[in-house]
């Protein structure tokens, strides 16, 4: 266990936020989202943004089942999400996306956060929540060896308050990498270290030692 705040390791590695410039990249999706015609966020999802958020958050084999069980009326379940996200109802955003055959709280927190609101929705995965579970709350439950972890919609909700109480440490008007700081960029940040740190002890001296080409690919073993 390391005595360093998410503050810390944020503001010593604050390029880890794009460490990882894929397709799960919130400036990757929100330029595939505005090219199919997508502006407003808000507006409920269409089959084609559906099918943009499926691919940048699953692998190519599980995303047809999907497609083909939610796509048809993804825009009427979004619609409703997204109703309940207005009045501040975000635990219930979350519950009516996952009763979608499919979608579960990885995938609604995606639709939820590059459909609705970055700035009130942060993404949730296996890779964030061990990061999570490590500098925000230690005292929620992880599975470091596990492929992938099944969530609630009520964890995702402590998930979100606690990123939001973490971003409240930073100084007003924060930035990282020259963008202002939020929780969707606390999250794929948080993201980014667990995919380049995940197999390391914590409180490795080797955290910050690290170079930025050795993490971006160049002769570091990502976790």
């Amino acid at each position: 266990m390391t005595d360093l705040s998410l503050r810390d390791l944020v503001e010593r590695m604050p390029w880890l936020v794009s460490a990882f410039p894929g397709k799960s990249h919130p400036d990757t999706v929100n330029s595939a989202l505005k090219a199919v015609g997508r502006n407003n966020y808000g507006d409920p999802v269409s089959p084609a943004e559906f099918k943009i958020v499926l691919e940048a958050k699953l692998p190519g084999q599980a995303i047809p089942n999907i497609l083909a069980s939610a796509s048809g009326h993804i825009k009427k379940t979004t619609e409703a999400s997204f109703a309940l996200a207005k009045r501040n109802d975000h635990e219930g955003a979350v519950s009516v996306l996952c009763g979608e055959p499919g979608l579960g709280v990885s995938l609604s927190s995606a639709l939820l956060s590059w459909g609705y609101c970055p700035r009130t929705f942060p993404v949730i995965d296996r890779h964030a929540w061990r990061v999570y579970c490590v500098l925000v709350n230690p005292h929620e439950k992880e599975n470091r060896a596990a492929k992938s972890v099944s969530l609630s919609a009520r964890q995702y909700q402590r998930f979100r308050e606690g990123l939001y109480q973490k971003l409240a440490e930073f100084p007003d008007k924060a930035e990282i990498q020259g963008k202002e700081l939020t929780v969707s960029q606390l999250d794929y940040w948080m993201y980014a270290f667990s995919k380049v740190f995940g197999s390391k002890p914590l409180g490795d001296p080797d955290w910050f030692d690290v170079s930025r080409k050795a993490v971006c690919g160049e002769g570091y073993r990502h976790a």
